[in-house]
């Protein structure tokens, strides 16, 4: 068809398991749970087959369990991820205290994309043409002709000069850069301040980054 449309299982199994590792010693226990997350991990999900959540309790202790809970972004993000742990926890609470447990009510997707049909497509497509307009430059990082790395003797630090110059040639990589707690956390609370998740805080600063190289306030 020319529309994407969602398809709603009538039953669909979960994917729950159980284990007792009680009889393994400690360490053991670690290093069952640690190879068994790592496996999970590899695993991934097949969107046309696989329940998309995946939960694994594994008894360690008498009063003791370690709970392993896998999902695919597609049905969950960090955005949604605490209401539904807030959820599930309630609702565990209230059974351990024998009572009911109290749900708010759930309003269908569907309704959500009766909204949206809803909407105005000129009104919206009026509105970006409007907040794009003038914009003439585009968003580039400077490249770099030269680069040279300079190596701190007896220190782990090194000295990364480049001479900038204007390029759409770049070459991709990925880096990661390991925060300490003290950033970490800085970023947690502006992002919990503003409401916005961690995603929207980093986009915002790299876009305030490419708006200094650029010496130009229109980024896109």
């Amino acid at each position: 068809g020319q529309e994407p449309l969602q398809m709603v299982f009538r039953h669909k199994d979960s994917d729950l398991s159980f284990k007792d590792i009680r009889k393994m010693p400690k360490a053991e226990q670690q290093a069952y749970i640690q190879a068994l997350k790592q496996e999970d991990q590899a695993r991934g999900f097949d969107l046309g087959t696989d329940s998309l959540m995946r939960v694994q309790v594994l008894q360690t202790d008498e009063e003791t369990y370690h709970l392993v809970w896998s999902f695919h972004h597609i049905i969950m993000d960090g955005w949604c991820l605490s209401l539904v742990t807030g959820e599930v926890f309630g609702t565990y609470f209230a059974l351990l205290e024998q009572k009911q447990p109290e749900l708010a009510p759930i309003t269908p997707y569907g309704h959500y994309i009766e909204w949206l049909e809803r909407q105005d497509e000129r009104a919206a497509k009026e509105y970006w043409s409007s907040y794009l307009a003038g914009f003439e430059q585009q968003t580039l990082l400077p490249g770099a002709d030269t680069l040279s790395r300079d190596h701190v003797a007896d220190s782990r630090e090194s000295v990364l000069s480049a001479t900038a110059s204007d390029t759409s040639e770049y070459v991709s990589e990925k880096i990661t850069v390991e925060l300490d707690p003290t950033w970490s956390e800085a970023m947690y609370r502006i992002a919990k301040q503003q409401q916005v998740t961690i995603n929207t805080l980093m986009q915002s600063v790299w876009g305030v980054i490419l708006q200094k190289y650029n010496n130009n306030e229109d980024v896109v």
